[in-house]
Order: C-alpha cells, then sequence, then structure tokens
C-alpha cells in the first residue's frame, strides 16, 4: 500500500514552477541597497513584526531559509493553482492527486527542500500533511461549484503613492461581485494582533487580503465585494469579511503609515528590534543582541518553547557577561 495519496502517480511533466516566492522590497539592481522600491503584503507585515528582521531579508538580503512548513504551504498552493485553472467539472481530488504527484517531482530537486535534509520518514510525512493541506480545500468549499475569475494575479501598482505589489492566490467572481481568497497552510489568527488603527479588520491575515482589494481597485477600477482566507491546514477555517470604503481606507492608512516608517528606518539606516517570543525562531538571531537577549529571558522564564531553533544556537553565542 502507498505510503501517501501522492506515490506512485503518473503525469506529463509541465514548466518548473516557483516553490518558494520571497518579494523584494528593492525590486531592482541599485547601487543604493537603502532605496525602497516597492512594498508587499509580506515585506509589509515582516516590517510590522520587527524591522530589524526585515532590515537583515530586504536590505542585507540574508538568506532566510525557509523551514518545513514553507516549503510545504508553497508546494500546496501551486497544486491548488493547477488545480483551479481546469475547468469546473475536473476540479476533483482524482486530478488534484495527479498534480501533487508532478509537482512533487519537481519540489524534491530544489534548494528550498533539499535544504531541509529530511528523512525517508520524514518525507513520507511531509507529503501525508501536504495532502492533507490540499484535500482540505473539499472540507471548505466544492472547487467546482466556484466561478473563477483569476489565479495567481499579479498586482503592481501605486497607492497614495506608494507603489505596492502582490500576487492574488484566487479571485472568484460571486453574485455580489469579486471575491479575493488567499489560501493559508497555518494557523488562524488572533484578533490580539490587530492595532488600533486597524480596529475594522480582526484578523492580520484578512488585514493582508485586504490590501489586495485595494491594490485590485485601484488597478482595475472594480470595487471587491469581499475577502477570504481559506486556512487549508490542520485547523479548518474560513475567514472572510466583506469590502467597504471605510475598510479599504484603513488599510490605505496604515499601507501608507508602514511606508513612511520604513522610508523614515532607511533615511536614518537604522532599524529597531522588536523582541519577543518570535525571536526563538528567528533565522537573524544571531546576529541580533536584541534578540539574543529576549531568548535569553525567555530561557529563565521557562517560556521559550522546546521546539524553538534558538535552542540550538544559545551555546554558540557572545554576550557580555553580567556583573
Amino acid at each position: 500500500m502507498s505510503d501517501s495519496p501522492i506515490d506512485h502517480l503518473s503525469g506529463a511533466d509541465f514548466p518548473e514552477q516557483k516553490i518558494a516566492d520571497f518579494p523584494e522590497a528593492n525590486s531592482t539592481d541599485s547601487s543604493d541597497k537603502y532605496a525602497l522600491r516597492s512594498l508587499s503584503p509580506s515585506s509589509m507585515a515582516l516590517y510590522d513584526e520587527c524591522p530589524k528582521k526585515w532590515m537583515y531579508r530586504y536590505i542585507e538580503k540574508l538568506p532566510d531559509p525557509p523551514g518545513v512548513a514553507a516549503v510545504m504551504g508553497s508546494f500546496a498552493h501551486s497544486v491548488l493553482e493547477h488545480l483551479m485553472q481546469l475547468p469546473p467539472e475536473e476540479r476533483d481530488q482524482e486530478k488534484a492527486r495527479e498534480w501533487a504527484t508532478k509537482t512533487f517531482k519537481i519540489t524534491r530537486l530544489t534548494p528550498e527542500f533539499r535544504n531541509l535534509e529530511l528523512t525517508d520518514e520524514e518525507i513520507s510525512d511531509f507529503k501525508k500533511q501536504a495532502w492533507q493541506a490540499i484535500t482540505g480545500l473539499w472540507e471548505l468549499e466544492n472547487p467546482q461549484e466556484v466561478e473563477v475569475a483569476s489565479i495567481e494575479q499579479h498586482l503592481k501598482v501605486n497607492v497614495r503613492g506608494v507603489p505596492f505589489r502582490g500576487y492574488i492566490d484566487r479571485v472568484d467572481k460571486s453574485p455580489d461581485g469579486l471575491v479575493i481568497n488567499d489560501y493559508k497552510s497555518g494557523k488562524p489568527t488572533s484578533s490580539a494582533w490587530i492595532d488600533q488603527s486597524r480596529r475594522h479588520v480582526e484578523d492580520k491575515h484578512l488585514f493582508q487580503v485586504m490590501l489586495y482589494a485595494v491594490a485590485l481597485a485601484e488597478e482595475t477600477g472594480v470595487f471587491p465585494a469581499k475577502t477570504r482566507v481559506l486556512y487549508i491546514g490542520n485547523q479548518k477555517q474560513v475567514s472572510e469579511e466583506p469590502v467597504s470604503e471605510e475598510k479599504l481606507a484603513d488599510v490605505t492608512d496604515q499601507l501608507l503609515n508602514t511606508w513612511e516608517a520604513v522610508s523614515a528606518d532607511l533615511r536614518r539606516r537604522e532599524f529597531d528590534a522588536n523582541p519577543s517570543a518570535l525571536c526563538g525562531w528567528c533565522h537573524f538571531v544571531s546576529l541580533c543582541p536584541e534578540g539574543q537577549m529576549k531568548v535569553l529571558e525567555l530561557v529563565d522564564t521557562g517560556k521559550l518553547k522546546k521546539e524553538a531553533p534558538a535552542h540550538e544556537l544559545i551555546n554558540s553565542w557572545e554576550l557580555p557577561k553580567a556583573v
């Protein structure tokens, strides 16, 4: 018996797909690495999480190797992208299995996947979990009933003077208008993340998707009806938010505020750290004294989760001795 539903299936090969795509803030070559040219939802979210981490990723361009969850999410996205481009009557789990098999043949050859250095057993687990995420779509909706307007639509627009770019996973047609959809293989977010300036959008992922609504309206002149986040991972859930002028104004203001904050940091060429529990998972923590101190604080208080990668790094840090 096969270890996974996506094992041992044949199918024609297809052009290589991007397994991981990190939008660049510095979108063109320049001798000035501090020249900001655009923001995307992912770069904006990273800056909101920690400006110093944003600096390491987008200014210093240090590699931020994706972990299993990131590679798995990209893999599942790619399969669903191809599935939803098929005629509605062909969008069944058998077709999804065929695309999963084709896609995995390419995924396993990418540097992102190889760098994970998974054992045979871990590869089997990867495929099983990925398949559960892919078929999670059927627990949230019937793909054969979806009227697709576009897949992976590239947006590159100017919003109130801010160059914005990104890719929308899927735009649907509905009786009420266009619906913007984003797939997430991770966990649903908590409204506790949202600050008062985002009072009308209570989910950080929905906030990011609402940015796409702003950009789509700017580019096409079409006012979307709704945004949705489809959580296809372990916690199956659909979070949705109707689009209104007030909500679009709120997220546009936040986009402008983030642009101004990033621009100010670029001018002074300094980026403040925002130490938090996330430091335990940050790929750049060994370069960041503030992050290291936060990790040690979490260790001392017993709050650093045992699976945090920082546990393996602590002994290599050269920190000032306590007086």
